[in-house]
């Protein structure tokens, strides 16, 4: 679980204005892979909640990625996009 949190603020740090949908895509793909390992919604989403909170302050943009990672783990969007059921 920890590898996820790193993996995805590692994707954090690359996050402009052109590839947003790109790293969406990427975070999800890694969430994905988190979950077919074991990993329970509940316990990915409490993961990555403080990173959210902390880039809510500090950075906007990094915070609408990370929500919209959160959004997809918790089925906060369509259906195509929920990582779990």
């Amino acid at each position: 679980m920890d590898n996820l949190y790193q993996e995805l603020d590692c994707l954090l740090s690359e996050l402009t204005d052109s590839n947003y949908i790109e790293l969406l895509e990427r975070g999800r793909e890694l969430i994905i892979a988190s979950k077919k390992s074991g990993a329970e919604r509940q316990e990915v989403y409490d993961k990555l909640l403080p990173l959210y909170k902390h880039y809510l302050d500090a950075d906007e943009h990094k915070a609408d990625l990370i929500g919209d990672w959160l959004d997809m783990i918790s089925g906060w969007c369509q259906k195509a996009y929920c990582i779990w059921d």
